[in-house]
């Protein structure tokens, strides 16, 4: 399994037992949170999706694998990529203690300072401030066009100049053309996984 870490936001990838990528991504505020990550890693790693699973069910699927973190954080998210799945699925972004939902489009805040903005079939992000409604041009990034690993960089570099301070972000990586990606972002070190790479 493979791990990054820059101060308290952590992403590690790996395999699950069929071959398919995957990459888990949030915020540690602690070592119990860095371990708890690390057993949901491998516990990733056995994760079985049947070959018949729709969109739907694969993100409800990563949702409920993040429920382990939920005593150790409030922001954790995984994109996995799955062949053959119809529409665009496999990533997930939010509090793992919350009630897992469908991208709203739209921002949301989030305990302890964060917001979250998803976008159906498009991004998530979240950022350790307030995200205001998105300019046009911006938005358009995210709708407009499948996300990928740049999307994710420009997107962190526009929250970045709006004053976050630390970002997270995935992609969806199941899909026709999805580009399962993920991102962490703290000051100035960025780090970037796609699901091709691993």
């Amino acid at each position: 399994m493979r791990i990054y870490r820059i101060v308290d936001l952590l992403m590690l990838g790996g395999r699950t037992g069929q071959g398919y990528p995957f990459i888990l991504a949030g915020c540690i505020p602690d070592e119990q949170a860095y371990n708890l990550f690390v057993s949901a890693g491998y516990e990733l790693q056995s994760l079985i999706v049947s070959k018949e699973c729709d969109p739907v069910t694969l993100d409800c699927l990563l949702a409920n694998r993040l429920q382990s973190l939920a005593a150790a954080t409030f922001l954790a998210g995984c994109t996995l990529h799955v062949p053959g799945v119809a529409g665009f699925s496999g990533g997930v972004l939010g509090d793992p203690g919350q009630t897992a939902c469908s991208a709203g489009g739209c921002s949301e805040a989030m305990n302890n300072g964060w917001s979250l903005l998803t976008f159906p079939g498009g991004p998530g992000l979240a950022a350790d401030r307030e995200i205001p409604d998105l300019p046009a041009r911006v938005q358009a990034i995210c709708t407009e066009s499948v996300p990928n690993h740049m999307t994710l960089i420009s997107l962190s570099e526009y929250l970045t100049r709006m004053g976050a301070g630390k970002v997270i972000g995935i992609t969806d990586g199941s899909g026709p053309t999805a580009c399962g990606a993920a991102l962490i972002r703290q000051g100035e070190k960025t780090e970037v996984w796609r699901l091709a790479e691993l």
